[in-house]
């Protein structure tokens, strides 16, 4: 039977490592996505890429909190936030890249 053992069966394939607070490396799915958004009287504007690292909960003793310094696939990033968690398994975080 499956469980909370087995989550990481998840990022084997195509994850990639993170380390955090000095635990062992677990591996990750990072996202990104990259939005524009235009001044709409001219010239100007910006792009914002936002971060989204998924994790088994279990990955680490704890979760990783806001402000905190994480390395994913040899890139330091700080987590900004902790969306809400909807099947409990599967942590996601979204990341700035420091």
């Amino acid at each position: 039977m499956f469980g909370d053992s087995d989550l990481a069966v998840f990022t084997a394939d195509f994850g990639v490592p993170v380390i955090w607070n000095g635990e062992p490396a677990v591996n990750g799915i990072l996202d990104s996505s990259m939005d524009a958004f235009a001044h709409g009287a001219g010239p100007g504007g910006f792009e914002k890429t936002t971060y989204l690292l998924r994790i088994p909960f279990n990955a680490f003793s704890s979760v990783p909190r806001p402000k905190d310094a994480i390395t994913v696939d040899g890139v330091d990033y700080t987590v900004l936030s902790l969306p809400e968690q909807k099947d409990m398994r599967i942590t996601e975080l979204y990341l700035k890249a420091a």
